[in-house]
């Protein structure tokens, strides 16, 4: 009987498990719609001290401004850009596409925001070279399969003295034990499995202060202040601007 209880078991977690890749995409574009609104709130002096220097370009260059923002989502950073602009947002998954309209209804105020556009954020081919005049990316760097390709991108599409704005979790420090358990469930691709690719050991700061090609490149840490399980895996973050 105890054998055969375990075979049950067994079988029903690879049950759960299939349907669960079958339903990824629409699940996690759900349950990421809900959880960023939370978010934005947790880290809404972070956000609002990122984009200051984007509303201060955006406000002396007028609606002609060009935001390019990868893997916008459910489009959860439209209100912390109050002058209007023209925003042009990419996504892999279009599960999102019903959320991110809803935004744009919501907190899309008096931006030209485009349809949402099926792209990885590796592959930018359909945008000319020095067309934006800013790129944003928020919990994407995490998420992509080639960081160096996608940071190479940014730089070919951002026009000479373009900025790159980022936000993103990233790996805890040395020595700590949640690091450890950030290299594990990265590498053993727990955490990549649940959530849509994610990566807990990337160190996105490195990664950007190391781009050759940008004039400046200004970086800062902070920690999330939260009592959740779930989120303090990604306490460490770091946000900034990269100047082309």
């Amino acid at each position: 009987f105890q054998k055969m209880a375990w075979l049950y078991i067994l079988v029903g977690v690879v049950l759960l498990l299939s349907l669960y890749r079958i339903f990824r995409a629409q699940l996690f574009a759900k349950i990421n719609s809900k959880m960023c609104a939370k978010y934005n709130k947790m880290i809404a002096s972070e956000k609002e001290t990122l984009f200051q220097k984007l509303n201060e370009q955006a406000k002396a260059k007028g609606r002609t401004y060009t935001i390019l923002e990868l893997g916008g989502g459910s489009g959860t950073n439209f209100g912390f850009v109050k002058e209007p602009v023209h925003w042009v947002v990419t996504e892999p998954n279009m599960a999102f596409a019903q959320y991110f309209q809803e935004n744009v209804k919501k907190n899309g105020g008096d931006h030209h925001i485009s349809e949402l556009i099926e792209a990885k954020a590796e592959d930018l081919s359909q945008f000319p070279n020095a067309s934006m005049d800013a790129v944003v990316v928020s919990l994407v760097l995490c998420t992509v399969q080639d960081p160096q390709r996608v940071m190479n991108e940014v730089q070919r599409v951002l026009r000479p003295g373009g900025h790159f704005f980022f936000i993103e979790h990233v790996i805890s420090q040395p020595g700590t034990i949640l690091r450890y358990v950030q290299i594990v469930l990265s590498k053993a691709r727990i955490w990549p499995f649940l959530f849509e690719g994610c990566q807990l050991h990337r160190d996105t700061g490195k990664l950007v202060k190391q781009q050759p090609g940008f004039a400046k490149t200004e970086v800062t840490d902070f920690k999330l202040n939260t009592s959740s399980l779930l989120l303090g895996f990604v306490r460490s973050h770091v946000y900034g601007v990269a100047t082309r």
